[in-house]
């Protein structure tokens, strides 16, 4: 991104699509300009550094974070998979761009893509305690203190539950259930598939059924109706299209869609990015 993109970046907010992007010669110089604030500089590597630092480790995986059309952020992991290991090495967020939900979303993809990782159990990082830390924004995406010390760092961990067995199971990838009765994010229960739209239920019962529409671009979900239950689409990320009778209506992450009992609806991606969308029935589907 040069001085001319940048002047006309649109403004960001909570609505806006969090991803993670490669960076390359087009948007390099937008992402080594991102700084957090001042009194937080003693936290993290500058960006330009961090990008250079990886050329000398062939186990670095690094993004730039970007919400809608604009860089906000920097995201580098260690993906060990000899160990294996897999460590959240650096993350930042522009001083701009802070506390509008962004950490939260890039987060959750990072730990998609360690999750794709042979053997992966935990996600590990490290922080510099003090003023400013980031220890309770990282409890509160489920990281726990481990108790060990790093060149002064506290080191935290983010437990990846496995399927048993999961590398020789046949069929379908399944998700891990989410717990009940506590806060979690949904996506990182979404299930992604290369040939058809990744469903999986977040929680049901006699009266609800919680599920996650997971679309890749270009993927959907059919036309149909619902005898005796009502359904409501909930777009989380992404963009896409609402299906209802014999219109396509535009949808985006916040906008919400309610189909009646028997009303036909269905939901398309026909996006560059992924889709991902909550879907409630009430009542719940009879086993």
């Amino acid at each position: 991104m040069d001085r001319q993109q940048e002047s006309n970046a649109q403004p960001v907010g909570r609505g806006s699509l969090v991803s993670l992007r490669e960076i390359t010669t087009d948007n390099l110089r937008a992402v080594c300009k991102l700084a957090v604030a001042p009194h937080q500089a003693h936290l993290v590597a500058g960006n330009a550094f961090s990008i250079a630092e990886a050329s000398f480790h062939a186990t670095a995986w690094y993004r730039a974070i970007y919400a809608d059309e604009t860089p906000v952020g920097f995201a580098m992991l260690n993906l060990d998979v000899a160990k294996p290991e897999y460590y959240l090495w650096r993350f930042m967020l522009d001083a701009r761009y802070q506390r509008m939900g962004f950490g939260r979303q890039a987060i959750a993809l990072l730990v998609e893509q360690v999750r794709r990782q042979p053997a992966a159990t935990e996600l590990l990082l490290s922080y510099v305690p003090g003023v400013e830390e980031p220890a309770p924004f990282y409890a509160s995406l489920g990281f726990l203190e481990t108790g060990t010390i790093e060149d002064g760092e506290r080191i935290m961990k983010l437990p990846l539950a496995l399927e048993p067995h999961r590398a020789v199971t046949a069929g379908p990838p399944r998700a891990n259930p989410p717990p009940i009765g506590a806060p979690f994010r949904p996506a990182t229960h979404a299930l992604w598939s290369g040939e058809k739209m990744g469903k999986s239920s977040l929680y049901q019962s006699a009266h609800l059924l919680v599920g996650l529409n997971a679309l890749e671009s270009g993927q959907g979900h059919a036309l149909h109706a619902h005898s005796g239950m009502d359904k409501v689409y909930y777009v989380l990320s992404g963009e896409g299209r609402f299906l209802l009778e014999g219109r396509e209506l535009p949808m985006r992450a916040g906008d919400m869609l309610i189909a009646p009992d028997g009303l036909p609806h269905g939901i398309r991606n026909d996006g560059s990015g992924r889709l991902l969308a909550l879907a409630l029935l009430a009542p719940g589907p009879r086993s």
